[in-house]
Order: C-alpha cells, then structure tokens, then sequence
C-alpha cells in the first residue's frame, strides 16, 4: 500500500484533513478525510481499482449539505484518473 502526503479538503466551511490509501489488499483505493481537532474520521470516498466502483461512505451524526456531497462525488470522479498516490483538490 501506498499513502499520499496528509492534505487538507473543505466541504461546507469545514476544513478537514484528507489522505489517500492506494493498493489496499481489498482492491480499493481511498480518500479519508477526519477532523483535525479530534482525529474522527468524517468521509471516506473509495473507488474499485479493477471495476472503477464509486462509493461515499459518511461517518457520524454530521448532516452534510447536497452540494457538499456533490463536491464529494465529483472529487471521487476526478481521483479515478490520478496517479497512485496523488491526491488533488
């Protein structure tokens, strides 16, 4: 597995810290973002490296707007064409 550097991504004013996993033994490659405060883990957007399956997965109580989770999809969309180990805003 490889990681990308700690980045940082903000979705609705919320600046949260992102990385990005490549080569995960489970065939996926991830996006976490977590709160930097608290080190909670908020959003993983993950993607199939062989079938190119999107998925957003939303962790805790947060309600995130629409335009948000749009943000999120597209930012999904765009990592399936990056490099391994890139991770872009």
């Amino acid at each position: 597995m490889t990681n990308a550097p700690t980045t940082t991504l903000t979705f609705d004013g919320i600046t949260l810290d992102a990385d990005r996993v490549c080569g995960n033994p489970d065939g996926y490659d991830r996006i976490t973002a977590s709160d930097p405060d608290t080190g909670q883990q908020l959003i993983e957007i993950s993607w199939h490296r062989d079938t190119r399956w999107l998925g957003l997965r939303l962790h805790s109580d947060r309600l995130w707007s629409f335009e948000a989770v749009k943000q999120m999809h597209q930012l999904g969309i765009d990592a399936l064409s990056w490099e391994e180990g890139e991770i872009g805003t």
